[in-house]
């Protein structure tokens, strides 16, 4: 019984990464059409496509009453793109990294991250709380477009061909992302049920690694391309968004309850991750031993999840 829910686990997975990216070609196709300038498109649609996945799965979650897989999941899928995404494409071959990067997405997600943890403190992230993040989210969306990045050309070039293909791409890049995420939340209930843990480590290690495959996907292509800055940039531009957008529209619609061992565990271990995350980019490259590190953390912290949220 269990093996058929792991693999509709997987198929909303795959719907997931097919709806991402039929979001991110309709989107850039809507914006090109419509004479939107590059750099929009650089700083909204695909900025806001790898994120895609965490909103509508957390989004769903809370719609569904299941808070724990809503905040656990943007929080495992934060130290999930940081320790394995950055980590293993370092240990093949060292990130180089972008001043501006250093300069303002590093520090505005160690703001996000702090943040989160003081309005946790109480044990829930409230609808006011919510309110909070999307305000900031939005400060953060006029901060990109103020600084008039260009987008790139890659995904400028999966725009399609005509109006009618790009309504059809995002129809059903909205579709396949919401019964993915569906599928995706809805068995991994069913499997932390079976298997007798809690619904909290099913969101913070299967789901969040599940809903960072495209965070992974395009930052994999740009290692290989040798664009090791806009791995760096695109992991930790999701990850501000994945808190201040996903975790923002989540709690508006059910507060999130924060447990005690959250607190003191979870949170600290993401504010210490990107801590030494930042500290590493400063030196202007991600090196393999850092990588390694990273690494090494992921195996770690999903060794300390198992033994502090037992069902």
């Amino acid at each position: 019984m269990i093996l058929f829910n792991v693999l509709l686990l997987l198929l909303g997975f795959a719907l997931i990464l097919i709806g991402a990216e039929g979001f991110i070609r309709g989107g850039s196709g809507l914006a090109k059409y419509f004479h939107i300038p590059e750099f929009v498109i650089g700083a909204t649609v695909v900025a806001f496509g790898t994120s895609l996945p965490e909103l509508v799965t957390s989004t769903y979650a809370a719609f569904k009453g299941i808070p724990a897989i809503s905040l656990s999941n943007i929080v495992g899928s934060n130290v999930f793109n940081i320790t394995l995404v950055l980590g293993l494409s370092a240990m093949v071959r060292p990130l180089l990294t972008r001043r501006d990067v250093f300069r303002r997405d590093a520090p505005t997600f160690l703001f996000a991250v702090v943040l989160l943890f003081l309005l946790g403190l109480d044990g829930s992230v409230s609808s006011f709380d919510g309110f909070l993040f999307l305000a900031l989210f939005v400060s953060f969306l006029y901060w990109l477009l103020r600084e008039k990045e260009e987008a790139d050309r890659e995904f400028l070039e999966m725009a399609p061909s005509s109006k009618f293909k790009v309504f059809l791409y995002l129809i059903l890049g909205i579709v396949s992302l919401w019964l993915g995420s569906k599928m995706a939340v809805d068995n991994a209930v069913v499997i932390a049920r079976e298997l007798g843990v809690s619904e909290w480590i099913i969101g913070a290690t299967v789901v969040a690694a599940g809903t960072s495959l495209p965070e992974f996907a395009t930052s994999f292509v740009a290692f290989l391309r040798g664009r090791g800055a806009l791995a760096v940039g695109n992991v930790i531009g999701s990850n501000v968004i994945n808190i201040l957008l996903v975790v923002g529209v989540a709690s508006v619609i059910i507060p999130l309850p924060v447990s005690r061992d959250v607190l003191l565990f979870d949170f600290p271990f993401l504010f210490f991750i990107s801590l030494i995350l930042i500290f590493m980019i400063n030196d202007k490259e991600l090196s393999r031993e850092s990588g390694f590190s990273l690494f090494v953390a992921y195996i770690s912290y999903v060794f300390m999840l198992i033994k502090l949220h037992r069902g």
